[in-house]
């Protein structure tokens, strides 16, 4: 079985390095190929897959996302003039913004995997 996620130049796992294939001009990508039998080195294997995934997400995002938010705020601020509609819209795209901002502080943060399995397919528990 393969995985497949973006990752930096140079990477190791438990010691081993990772052997990253070019895609085009700036992306790389982690092949990890799952081959011990081992279910602890197995598991830290994807709990590092996990947080190298959360930490591209984190940089990618991070940037329009408080762009997103410094907006709603200035909104906010000058809100004297906006409909009482347009002033909850705002509101609302804050809070959502802010959920996203924390979804991805959790997993970045992330310690351990907890999966629960959903008609989708299995998910990772925040």
């Amino acid at each position: 079985m393969e995985s497949t996620v973006l990752a930096p130049d140079t990477t190791k796992v438990n010691n081993q390095e990772l052997h990253l294939k070019k895609e085009g001009d700036s992306q790389r990508r982690l092949i990890i190929r799952k081959g011990s039998p081992d279910a602890k080195c197995r598991e830290q294997e994807l709990l590092d897959v996990v947080s190298y995934t959360a930490a591209t997400i984190n940089h990618e995002v991070n940037n329009p996302l408080m762009s997103i938010l410094a907006t709603v705020e200035m909104l906010l601020n000058s809100s004297a003039d906006m409909p009482p509609e347009v002033k909850e819209r705002v509101i609302r795209i804050g809070a959502e913004a802010e959920r996203i901002r924390e979804v991805i502080e959790t997993l970045v943060d992330i310690e351990y995997l907890r999966l629960r399995q959903t008609d989708g397919g299995k998910l990772i528990e925040l």
